[in-house]
Parts: C-alpha cells; structure tokens; sequence
C-alpha cells in the first residue's frame, strides 16, 4: 500500500494532473461538492490507515453551479461588459453567466446596423428642428444675412439634387415643403429657452416700412398665417435657385409683390350722383332676392322679416320716406347683388353699376360713421360695407371696416346676452345674428390677413343662434326656447346629444309657455331637462353650424 501512495492515483491517468490544471479555492462557501466522484475518492480512502494518507492529495472537479454555462461556441452577440474585456459572454438574456457570477450590471448593446439607423433617425430629427429654426428666424434676418442664406442653400441643392437622395432617406421639410411652419416641439424648446415666448403665427417684430409708399400702405402689415404671408415663404424658396437674382438686389422684395388682391387700387366714386334714385322695382326684386338668397344664410347682417316688409312698404308707397341709414342699408345690399351677378357673369339688364350703388350708401353715410354714437343700424351699415369691399378685393379697407362694425356692436352690448325684459324675444334674436354674422366675418379677414381678431370668446356670451328660420321666431315653442335661457340650454343639450347619434325616442318636443307658466321653479326645471327634435334641415341650421365652427 505503501508503493501505492507513492504515486497517488496512478490507476486513474485522467486526474494525474488535474490538480496542476485546476485551481480549488477552499475558502469560498456555498460551493457544494459533486457527489459522484467525490463518493467514489473518498470510498478508496476509506480503507487506507491515516497514518499513510498524510500526502496524499484528492482529485476533485470543479465545482457545479445552477449557473454553469450550457452554451458552447461563439455567440451572436456579447453583453458590453464581456466585448470591452474581450472575455466568452454566454449570451443568456438578461444577463450572461460571467456578468451573473461576476455581480455586475450587464446590457446588450444595439447592433451596428441598428445603431446606424439610430444616429441617421437622430440627425434626421435635428435637420427637421434646425429648418423649422431657420425658417422662424428667416423672416426676421437683415439683407445681407438672408442673402447668405439663400446662397448657402442654393449651393447645397445645388451639390446634392434632391432626386438623387435614396427614397427611404426622410428629406428635411424646408427643401420640400414651402409652407411648412415652426413646429409646436421647437416652440416649445425656445420657450424654455429663455423668458421671451412666441407663439405660433406671430412674430415680435418687421422689418418691413408699412408707410414706406402708397403699395406697401394699400397691403398693410400681413400676419404668418395669411396665404399671402404662405405665398411670399414659396416665392422666397423658389429665388434660392436663381442666385443671380439674389445678387443682383440687396433689397428684400416686400410682401406686397405678392398680394393678388385690389387693395392698391383706388375705390371710384362716382360724381353727379341723385342720392334719392332707386331701381325699378322688377330689378330691385331680383337683385334683393339674389342677396338673400346668396349673402343672408352665411352672414344675416340685417334681418329678412323686418327688412322684406320695409322693402315692399317702400315701392308700394312712393310718399314713403325712410331714414337715411335705411336707405343705405338697401343701397349697400343692392351693391353686394349686383356685384355677385356680375362675378357669377349672370348681369341684370338696364340695371347699374355696383359702383353706383355703393357711391350712393356712401355719399349718404360719409358725415356718420365719427360724430355720431353708434346704434343698431350703423353696425349694420359698416359690417355690409366690409362685406362689399372684401367682394371687390379690397381686403385691407374691408378688415378695417369690420372692425369699426365689430366695435359698433360692442359700444351696444351686442357680444353679452340681453335680459332685458323691454325687448322682445323677436329683437332679441336678432340682435344675436347681427353680432355672430359680424364675428364670423372679422374670422374670416383676419384669417386673410394674418392679422388677430377684433375680439376674444372670454368677452363674449351672446347665445349661439336658434336654428329656426326668421318667420317661425313667434311660434309659441320657438319663442320659448328664445326667451326662457333654461330652456334653450335644454334645446342646446338634446342637438348636442342627437348630434352624437341618439335615439329617436329620446328626443321630445318643447312644451308650451302654458304648460309650465314663466319656466320658474320646478315646472321649469323639468322643462329645462327636456331636449327638442332636430330641426328641419334650413338656412338657420346651416348659419348655427358655421357660428360653431368659426
């Protein structure tokens, strides 16, 4: 046995130098020893005296873990710890084995295609903001720096053509797309940027001489948001091409080059005109229905009931004699008549010039517009005369009027809802038209213009119109809807709940003012919580939509 220990383990060749080859720490705890060869070393010790086991050393394996690597060969991709130390990463996710026994964080990197994809999005998205940029900014450059721009971006098209970039390759906006506008992320970040905010659509300065000379007066200043303003951004994008223009000229063309509506061109009056001559009545019928017809659904300025009565008292009765504004206001909507006959190239015969109709509204109203205060009438007046200027062109002249009509309605109250019990339901309502008829025209300049509103939503509470025509205002349900506010909020409700598909049987019709007295106390609060049918489809349906809508 002696000889034996000489060479321990000699019948065993696979551990003779296992323990040169293998490095056993002892000292690490929670290792658990393999018990198949480690039963099998310990069984021939076994019979040995522990005398002659003083040398004798133990061949035991490593040590198994839960954690062992299964996985042999090359992986498809290594965690970053093991790729910077250049070590055998067992792929396992979330974490490999060496980063499991080592305790550290480990992550997978982004493969090199999907990290190129990454920068290219990245770079992309810094183009896109640094267009929006310079695109905000542009307008506000002097001279010579737009004209360094202008070349640089020239020079850049002209190096890389934009039909040779790969289709898939996102193209920035600014060489693309001419009306694109400041974007409300990069907005957002020249916000935070500092303590100066610009909101979308305006700018905190010009550049532009607006009293420079007559042209430039005639267009006035033109807001962002105006076509014109968007025509004058695509004229610019089409002159980065043509570098000689831009050489040429050290001068910025003004916005005015490409206003394409009449405001530079005088208004004609006429002279030698008889301020007391009307049109025959045949001629005067048509053209009055071609303004209700036309005009009256979009913007009812006047009233149709009252007017169409004064209208026919009037040639019915050559001993008339109305007042001056009446006699502008019928003026100003034979004006507006034949102007649409004329853009519509359907001419009335043996009738005049919409010239001479406006020159006869104006001659009369020249000496009222200041002086005077305001009334129903005169708001009425300047919002009809704005809405003539605008169909002949003259945006700038038009815009100005509107607002004088839209201050007019103010000075009287017309923005607030009326309680006034000396005034009939009938006025009432259509006091409401004149002043949604007026807020919808000035939406509409200012929207040409680029220019802000005459007035906000906070300051108005006029209700919204009822979308029932003029001649039912005095049915008794109607009326009740017009002077009880309970129940035109109820009204107001069940459109709003047909409106989001409801069922039939869930509308009802409006009771009678005798069916629950004034609409005070509980009888009218159950009349407040009954909606009303939907109205037929009309003229009034349509002008409540478009109230909503603007």
């Amino acid at each position: 046995m002696s000889q034996n220990f000489g060479t321990p383990y000699s019948e065993y060749p696979e551990y003779r130098n296992l323990e040169t080859e293998v490095n056993y720490d002892w000292a690490v705890p929670g290792y658990p020893q393999p018990s198949p060869l480690e039963f099998n070393a310990n069984h021939d010790i076994h019979d040995y005296p522990s005398s002659d086991r003083v040398n004798a050393k133990v061949a035991i394996p490593r040590n198994a873990q839960p954690s062992s690597w299964t996985s042999s060969g090359r992986v498809s991709r290594a965690c970053e710890n093991c790729r910077e130390q250049k070590a055998k990463c067992s792929g396992h996710r979330p974490t490999c084995h060496r980063c499991l026994d080592s305790r550290v964080p480990c992550s997978y990197g982004d493969r090199k295609k999907e990290k190129m994809v990454k920068q290219l999005n990245d770079l992309t998205k810094r183009v896109e903001t640094f267009d929006a940029l310079l695109r905000g900014i542009y307008p506000k450059l002097n001279a010579s720096l737009a004209q360094q721009v202008d070349q640089t971006l020239g020079e850049l098209n002209a190096r890389t053509p934009l039909t040779q970039v790969n289709p898939s390759t996102p193209i920035p906006a600014f060489f693309t797309n001419p009306s694109t506008h400041i974007n409300q992320s990069v907005l957002s970040s020249l916000a935070d940027a500092g303590p100066i905010s610009i909101p979308s659509g305006t700018v905190d300065y010009t550049e532009e001489d607006f009293d420079r000379d007559e042209k430039v007066q005639a267009t006035g200043f033109v807001g962002e948001h105006s076509e014109m303003a968007w025509l004058y951004r695509l004229k610019r994008d089409l002159d980065h091409k043509n570098l000689k223009a831009i050489k040429e000229t050290t001068e910025r063309p003004s916005i005015f080059s490409v206003n394409y509506f009449q405001d530079d061109s005088e208004i004609l009056f006429l002279d030698d005109i008889d301020l007391a001559c009307r049109p025959p009545q045949q001629i005067a019928n048509r053209l009055v229905e071609t303004y209700f017809h036309v005009v009256h659904p979009t913007f009812p300025i006047i009233g149709k009931t009252i007017f169409l009565n004064q209208y026919r008292s009037f040639y019915a009765n050559p001993n008339v004699r109305p007042g001056k504004r009446w006699i502008i206001v019928l003026n100003l909507v034979f004006a507006i008549a034949t102007r649409h006959s004329f853009l519509a190239d359907q001419p009335q015969p043996n009738c005049d010039d919409h010239q001479t109709y406006f020159t006869r509204a104006w001659k009369l109203n020249v000496g009222s517009v200041l002086p005077h205060h305001p009334d129903l009438q005169q708001a009425q007046v300047e919002g009809l005369a704005a809405f003539y200027l605008l169909s002949v062109g003259q945006v700038n002249r038009s815009w100005r009027f509107i607002g004088i009509a839209i201050r007019s309605a103010v000075a009287m109250g017309l923005n607030i809802r009326s309680e006034s019990e000396s005034i009939a339901h009938f006025s009432k309502e259509l006091r409401y038209r004149v002043w949604w008829a007026l807020f919808m025209l000035d939406i509409v300049l200012c929207e040409m213009t680029g220019r802000p509103p005459g007035t906000r939503d906070i300051f108005c509470s006029t209700p919204l119109p009822v979308p029932f025509p003029e001649e039912d205002f005095w049915d008794r349900r109607v009326a009740q809807v017009i002077t009880d506010q309970r129940t035109r909020n109820a009204f107001f409700a069940s459109l709003s709940s047909d409106a989001t598909a409801a069922s039939p049987k869930e509308s009802t019709t409006l009771s009678t003012p005798e069916q629950h007295g004034s609409g005070k106390g509980k009888q009218g609060e159950r009349a407040s919580q009954r909606g009303a049918g939907n109205p037929t489809p009309n003229s009034s349906l349509y002008f409540l939509n478009a109230a909503v809508m603007a």
